[in-house]
């Protein structure tokens, strides 16, 4: 067909208006075309992957639908994957020439003025207005639940509706049914190839058409019209069965269903509420969802957008009811209630609430295997655009006609200004910016992989499946195996090597590791056994006190750590990834050891948290005896296994081991300062082997809730005034405030009350930032009641939230609360300082 000169201009205006609206309505994505990728970090990254492993193949050779990069060792079946292969086709042309992050950011713009552009044509064919069909084309195009689904670009690619729809009229309607079957068939294939779930859509767009002929229109129907919409379905079939003959195949020869239908039709955060209520970035949202309070709490709220705007309703409701137009508006009426009813899924929820009894025409046809496979009722809201966008087109008709009659109204009567006012009321009330985009930085270990050999496999921590999806982005740069990943339909047999392995089973679900496995050298080489040569904490991607952990559990050193990520060899070698601190006995020796406060119903306890190493394997069985040893030689000592989980006999050279020992403090033994040591025995004849090692100092006496026992980050033995000595403290800080643990002994029965302080101080100065001023327990303590040799823990805690960022020393002092005279120091070991009667603790704080 001739286009004329007139109709290109107008197309060519049409298009170039819908672009530079995209830009707008979408910004900043094409501020940070090359930096960021459209989406908020959840499946943009699978479609970016997606896009480069297709490029892979076609390169290197190999099947499309298995890759041996994800689920390592095992690789993952693709048949059932979401491949968005129009997209694909796009990213493959543009990205030569801009890069892959630009080339996947324009191949998700272009479907905006695409959607908008089909659905001018489609409403110019039904209202011969161009100014109506530009502004059903504004509907259409920036729809809500389209503009803002930023992570699934196949399924905001719905601009095959409208062509269909424009190819089944010209069906019915012209003169050319085999032609414009062949044009619907063709665009059936576009939409087949661009998300296979689409085409059930494109079913039911087609039914609701058909079934709306032979009631209202059945003249249309002759053997010639028949003949068409039957070579429009022989076209589609015939080029989409290359696509669709490995899903059929697998199903015919015992493939299983559930991997087409492995997701409930009933959806508890869908709700009414999200139809009506503007996206969440809306200016007006926030206000709106105080009046439905329930749904503005709900999980539902922000999960996606279905809104379908409050302006294109009343146009189409205009349209609707327009005499002049009503006629015409029956099939997109009747199309409109059918797709909103169906999406709101079998159970009614509204405003957060259940309706249980309602009955839902969801009910009839959601059993329907077709219908299953679109796994989520709302998403005939994709389809609900087409319908409402045209029924907009018919309203904007009937409006133009009601302002041509009002002799008020004569300003905007002309067809370009009442466009204008219209489009841009549509816009606002669709307004959402800013556009979600997330960084498309790589960390620097990844790039740095790249040089390495091929097949050194990667687990990354986390690891449950939103994690693992842009693990799969950063696998475009370095291209080595990783041990998950993300499909859309999962083989059950994917997650058994991570399940077969205790350090990482429910990784996948729950992200984190079995750190009570605690024969970490052993657990490492079944990793490396299976080519996996890097386990990689993600500290961006994770809470602080969770990386601390893992980090404290593998108990080596980092190979590479920056900001971002900390990595660690699955085949530790001693001297460069660890080091052997104290040499025992027998090859054994202790990598790290902590003492640490243990709660204990029976009295005070502590728990020894220790990594062991064989630096060769031990020739008999032993085990280790835990001692605490006082000042004036008294001593508390138990003989514990090394690791009744992993028997030393089993031991090999390089293993590493983590073992935790729990020591109930005795009544017997006095207050005091102590020493914790380790040592090793025979385990049948208990005779000693080895050297002890001293790991850490305790105090015991008298704490907040009774009798207690405190690991001491720093012993002392500092004598203030006459009756009380300084035993040593530990500290710690947290967001806004310092805590420090002082631990004193009464040398002598005190006749005063006196007070506490602690000063924080700037480096090389006098004058503190922060300090407080205590009586021993918060007052409940006082030093009065203190009796001879007793020891007493105080936490005393300073709030650093004025503290500007420096290097600080802590000074503390004691003074006699009534005359304000500090308590003289003495017995100094070298190196201590005190200034104006403060103790300078050996202690520097950098905030």
């Amino acid at each position: 067909m001739k286009i004329s000169r007139r109709e290109s201009v107008v197309l060519i205006g049409a298009t170039a208006g819908y672009v530079l609206l995209t830009v707008l309505m979408t910004w900043p994505v094409c501020s940070r075309l090359t930096s960021h990728l459209i989406g908020n970090g959840d499946d943009m990254w699978v479609h970016y992957w997606n896009g480069w492993w297709v490029k892979r193949v076609l390169r290197q050779g190999g099947s499309l639908l298995h890759t041996p990069l994800l689920f390592h060792p095992t690789g993952v079946s693709l048949l059932y994957h979401n491949f968005a292969w129009v997209n694909i086709a796009g990213w493959l042309l543009v990205e030569p020439h801009a890069g892959g992050i630009a080339a996947y950011n324009l191949t998700h713009l272009i479907h905006i003025p695409l959607c908008g552009l089909t659905m001018f044509l489609l409403a110019r064919r039904l209202t011969e207005s161009n100014h109506a069909a530009f502004v059903s084309g504004l509907v259409y195009a920036f729809w809500p639940y389209r503009i803002l689904d930023v992570n699934h670009p196949n399924m905001i690619a719905t601009e095959g509706f409208p062509l269909l729809m424009l190819g089944l009229i010209r069906l019915m309607r012209d003169d050319a049914p085999f032609r414009s079957g062949i044009l619907a068939g063709l665009i059936l294939v576009v939409i087949g190839y661009t998300r296979w779930q689409l085409l059930i859509l494109a079913a039911v767009l087609i039914s609701l058409y058909s079934l709306y002929l032979l009631v209202w229109d059945p003249t249309r129907w002759t053997w010639r019209r028949a003949g068409g919409l039957a070579l429009s379905g022989l076209v589609a079939l015939s080029v989409t069965a290359p696509g669709l003959y490995p899903l059929a195949r697998d199903q015919f020869t015992g493939g299983s269903s559930e991997k087409l239908f492995d997701v409930s039709v009933d959806d508890p955060e869908q709700d009414l509420m999200a139809w009506v209520v503007p996206q969440h970035q809306h200016p007006l949202a926030q206000q709106v969802t105080r009046t439905f309070s329930g749904y503005g709490r709900s999980t539902a709220r922000g999960r996606y957008a279905a809104y379908v705007g409050w302006v294109a309703v009343g146009l189409a409701v205009l349209g609707a009811a327009s005499r002049r137009t009503r006629p015409r508006t029956w099939l997109w009426v009747g199309m409109a209630v059918f797709c909103f009813l169906m999406a709101l899924g079998p159970t009614l929820r509204v405003n957060a609430a259940t309706y249980e009894r309602v009955p839902m025409p969801y009910r009839l046809i959601g059993w329907l295997p077709p219908i299953r496979m679109l796994r989520h009722p709302h998403r005939f809201t994709a389809l609900l655009a087409l319908p409402l966008a045209a029924l907009v087109g018919h309203g904007f008709v009937a409006l133009k006609s009601l302002s041509d009659r009002w002799r008020y109204t004569r300003v905007v009567t002309r067809a370009r200004i009442l466009t204008i006012v219209v489009g841009s009321l549509i816009l606002v009330d669709y307004w959402s910016l800013p556009t979600a985009t997330v960084s498309a930085s790589v960390p620097g270990f990844y790039e740095m992989l790249v040089d390495e050999p091929g097949g050194s496999a990667i687990v990354g921590l986390p690891g449950e499946r939103q994690a693992t999806e842009r693990y799969m982005f950063y696998q475009t740069i370095h291209e080595h195996p990783i041990l998950g990943g993300h499909v859309s339909r999962l083989p059950p047999d994917a997650l058994s090597f991570a399940e077969s392995v205790p350090l990482l089973r429910g990784i996948y679900r729950d992200g984190g590791l079995n750190t009570d496995a605690t024969n970490i050298s052993h657990q490492l080489s079944l990793l490396a056994d299976a080519g996996f040569r890097y386990i990689v904490i993600h500290k961006d991607m994770e809470k602080l006190e969770t990386v601390a952990a893992w980090q404290h559990y593998f108990a080596i050193d980092a190979r590479y750590e920056d900001v971002r990520v900390a990595a660690y060899a699955t085949r530790p070698v001693a001297g460069r990834d660890y080091t052997i601190r104290y040499a025992l006995g027998q090859g054994l020796g202790l990598v790290d050891a902590a003492v640490l406060p243990y709660k204990h119903d029976a009295g005070p306890a502590l728990a020894l948290d220790v990594v062991w190493s064989a630096a060769e394997p031990p020739s008999s069985g032993l085990e280790t005896q835990v001692s605490l040893r006082g000042q004036d030689g008294t001593k508390q000592a138990q003989r514990f296994q090394i690791s009744p989980e992993w028997p030393t006999e089993l031991w090999t050279t390089g293993a590493l081991v983590r073992s935790r020992y729990h020591l109930e403090i005795g009544p017997e033994l006095p207050d005091g300062l102590y020493e914790v040591a380790l040592g090793l025995g025979e385990a049948d004849s208990g005779e000693s082997v080895g050297e002890r090692a001293s790991i850490g100092r305790v105090v015991v006496g008298q704490s907040m809730g009774g009798r207690a026992v405190h690991s001491v980050d720093q012993a002392l033995s500092v004598r203030f005034g006459e009756g009380l000595r300084l035993l040593g403290y530990s500290w710690a800080t947290e967001e806004d405030q310092l805590s420090v643990r002082l631990h004193w002994l009464a040398d002598e029965r005190l006749e005063e009350d006196y007070k506490f302080f602690v000063h924080l101080v700037p480096a090389h100065q006098k004058e503190p930032l922060a300090q407080a001023d205590v009586m021993p327990h918060e007052w409940t303590y006082p030093t009065t009641d203190w009796q001879r040799g007793q020891v007493v823990s105080d936490e005393i805690v300073l709030s650093t939230t004025d503290v500007p960022p420096g290097d600080y020393e802590l000074l503390v002092g004691v003074y006699d609360p009534r005359t304000g005279e500090r308590l003289s120091i003495g017995d100094l070991a070298p190196g201590l300082n005190v200034e104006d009667q403060r103790l300078v603790l050996p202690t520097s704080i950098t905030r």
